[in-house]
């Protein structure tokens, strides 16, 4: 193939990244949750917990991970994890929609995981209403078609 070849991958070792993928998203999740509630105690609100809940246990296609309505400075936060600090993501169509309509309410959490086994890391970057940010400072790629044959 001319354009690009595929490196070879057998079907256990794709069930184990795929695996591993959905770890690092589901602790990266929780580490978002926890920066949330400590972020909205800080703005001195009690009971930070009653106003930030974790959408992604919910509702697998809201297009965000988290929300915050608190006060009318509603957050919806969606959140990509990842074993190191590059500023490289994927979104999906429905996120970015959902993030470009949401406008500044809508945020990106980027998450550095340190330790899987246990479970720890840190979000080192937040965006604010990240769609008008990447169109204006970053780059958003095609990677995937949609086909329908009639």
């Amino acid at each position: 193939i001319k354009f690009r070849k595929a490196n070879f991958i057998d079907p256990k070792t794709l069930e184990q990244k795929l695996k591993l993928q959905r770890e690092i998203g589901e602790i990266g999740e929780c580490i978002a949750f926890e920066y949330e509630i400590n972020r909205v105690r800080k703005t001195g609100v009690r009971n930070p917990e009653k106003y930030v809940e974790l959408t992604a246990k919910i509702n697998s296609s809201a297009g965000f991970d988290i929300s915050c309505l608190v006060k009318k400075k509603n957050r919806f936060i969606e959140v990509k994890s990842s074993l190191n600090s590059n500023l490289d993501f994927f979104i999906t169509e429905n996120e970015y929609h959902t993030l470009d309509q949401l406008g500044d309410e809508a945020f990106i959490y980027l998450v550095h995981i340190t330790n899987l086994v246990e479970k720890t890391g840190k979000v080192f970057r937040t965006i604010r209403n990240p769609i008008e940010e990447l169109k204006l400072n970053g780059n958003l790629k095609p990677i995937a078609y949609k086909a329908t044959l009639r």
